[in-house]
């Protein structure tokens, strides 16, 4: 045991909660863009990309639930998800609940297709790539702030003479 203070009793960090924020609401807009596709899409493309997004939306939950997972846990732990669930629909089960509550279709789907796994593994990659470059123009705007701040700190002192120039 030690005499740190425990993390749980400070309650979430502000970095964390805007992270949660930004996730919640891109998960929003991956549900809205998955159910736009499925409604209102007949192309041949309209099924891979829902299969995709659903993914997607996985990883966005996982994240959300686990913040500070590493991204690569996080994809693999939707792709293994989607996965499962496909693996799963190959028993009948999710179609018989479909048929008896047809929302449960969206979650839970119909039809073993095992061309799915692609779209699902194409879907953890989006949700990969897309994290670590919005994680990377982060990075690049929070130092390029800083080195702002840093610059007009070192010209301020230099003004006023109290500090090295």
């Amino acid at each position: 045991m030690t005499d740190a203070p425990d993390q749980a009793d400070e309650g979430p960090r502000p970095a964390t909660s805007l992270k949660r924020a930004l996730l919640l609401g891109a998960a929003i807009i991956t549900i809205v863009a998955g159910l736009t596709v499925h409604w209102s899409v007949a192309a041949a493309w309209a099924n891979p990309v829902t299969n995709a997004l659903y993914t997607v939306l996985v990883a966005l939950l996982l994240a959300f639930a686990a913040p500070r997972r590493p991204l690569w846990q996080i994809a693999l732990g939707a792709f293994v998800f989607s996965a499962a669930i496909e693996c799963f629909q190959a028993t009948g089960v999710p179609a018989a609940l479909a048929d008896q509550w047809p929302p449960s279709a969206l979650v839970l789907g119909t039809t073993f297709i095992p061309t799915d796994f692609i779209s699902y593994a194409l879907g953890a990659a989006a949700f990969l790539f897309l994290s670590l470059a919005m994680s990377l123009l982060i990075r690049w705007v929070r130092n390029d702030i800083l080195e702002r701040r840093a610059r007009a700190d070192r010209e301020t002192r230099r003004r006023s003479g109290s500090g090295p120039a």
